[in-house]
């Protein structure tokens, strides 16, 4: 964990947008970084099992409330990826795939960890978009 913080504090962030970046240890420990508009690297902070990463421009609060509703009845991975697509309660604002006049989701990325590898599936586009995903599978080395 040491040298990914050590490489995000070299990378020049501000060439990206806004983003939240998270760090999976293996086990149990989940960190996370916010890059935001005020153009600092936000302290990493430790997320707990289970947790829901959302944000909204609109409504935030509320938006993020609804999100978390719904994630809440996801029980299995290929649901989890259809809920990513969803447009509920109707395509806009609120939906998780989201669309608006200035803003939209522009990307949707799943990695899945197992005892033996790691998957990294990316679609350049909105999860809903039908971009076909690009799949990437690394070996793990190292204790697990």
């Amino acid at each position: 964990m040491d040298q990914l913080i050590e490489g995000l504090a070299r990378l020049p962030w501000d060439r990206y947008a806004p983003c939240t970046v998270f760090a999976f240890d293996g086990g149990a420990q989940v960190r996370s970084w916010r890059w935001a508009v005020s153009g600092r690297l936000d302290t990493a902070t430790r997320v707990t099992a289970g947790f829901l990463a959302s944000s909204s421009a609109v409504d935030g609060a509320a938006v993020v409330d609804g999100r978390r509703r719904q994630f809440g009845t996801v029980h299995d991975p290929a649901t989890l990826v259809r809920l990513h697509a969803s447009h509920h309660p109707e395509r806009g604002a609120r939906s998780v795939c989201m669309h608006r006049p200035d803003a939209h989701t522009v990307a949707f990325c799943r990695v899945s960890v197992t005892g033996t590898g790691v998957q990294l599936t990316y679609v350049d586009g909105a999860p809903c978009s039908g971009v076909a995903p690009q799949v990437y599978r690394l070996g793990r080395s190292g204790p697990r």
